[in-house]
């Protein structure tokens, strides 16, 4: 994918966060069914030091108040204005003897080498992003960066890749090409895409667009054999079908 299409792509869904950011705020509140094994094989460093990008709401820190033995200091990064308030008012209200601090950086993810003196840290999440991260070398430096800033050979990177794929009532919210975004520039056709992409409608409250990718096995091989990754744990989990997020606890090798 060309850097041009990554950064429309790009603009696409920072576009579509503000429209739905109240709407998604709301439909985001509870907790995922798979954060319960990424915090069973989390660390046992104490405080547990957990960076989570594209952290919405925050509600992963919300379930690690509630479900984590010992303290836990968090970092969360999101390029949305709109949730990183929205993070702020949830995280002040759960403050505990665990939980005693955060720290929220509004950032665009495509942008993290910009960020100076961002720490190492025990468990890096990765929840609900990659699908939006457009072009496979972007997504595979994003992986970089997380290698790159993981405290030790125990510290784990743990993604959950949406499988929008494979889902029959997502695939009916798939918009088809040419699609015009309205940014003053060509509509998106077939050649400007990769394999298991698309763009999403959003019927919820207000109607907006956004780009996702379906992240196959090949793909996390890839990543494991460039980067020197070794995967920990892998499982289905969310969802009606509990098949909706799988799950990846990746260490360096």
């Amino acid at each position: 994918m060309d850097e041009q299409t990554v950064q429309r792509l790009n603009r696409l869904n920072e576009r579509f966060y503000r429209v739905v950011a109240q709407d998604f705020d709301e439909s985001r509140s509870n907790p995922w069914v798979g954060f319960a094994e990424v915090v069973k094989n989390a660390p046992s460093t104490r405080p547990l030091r957990v960076l989570d990008l594209g952290c919405g709401n925050a509600r992963f820190a919300s379930y690690l108040s509630e479900n984590l033995e010992g303290e836990f200091e968090y970092t969360g990064i999101d390029s949305c204005p709109e949730l990183i308030y929205a993070a702020e008012t949830r995280l002040c209200g759960i403050l505990t003897d665990n939980f005693r601090d955060f720290t929220l950086i509004q950032k665009d993810l495509l942008k993290l080498d910009e960020l100076d003196g961002l720490a190492n840290y025990d468990l890096i999440c990765l929840f609900g992003v990659i699908h939006h991260i457009p072009g496979a070398e972007t997504r595979r430096q994003l992986l970089r960066f997380c290698e790159q800033h993981l405290a030790d050979e125990s510290s784990l990177i743990a993604l959950a890749a949406w499988q929008a794929g494979d889902s029959d009532r997502l695939q009916k919210r798939r918009l088809p090409l040419p699609f015009d975004p309205e940014d003053g520039q060509q509509p998106f056709e077939e050649g400007d895409f990769e394999a298991g992409d698309a763009l999403l409608d959003w019927k919820r409250g207000a109607y907006a667009v956004r780009y996702v990718h379906h992240t196959s096995e090949e793909e996390v091989g890839e990543w494991e054999s460039s980067l020197g990754l070794k995967r920990r744990l892998s499982y289905f989990a969310d969802g009606k079908s509990q098949s909706l997020n799988r799950y990846y606890l990746l260490s360096r090798a």
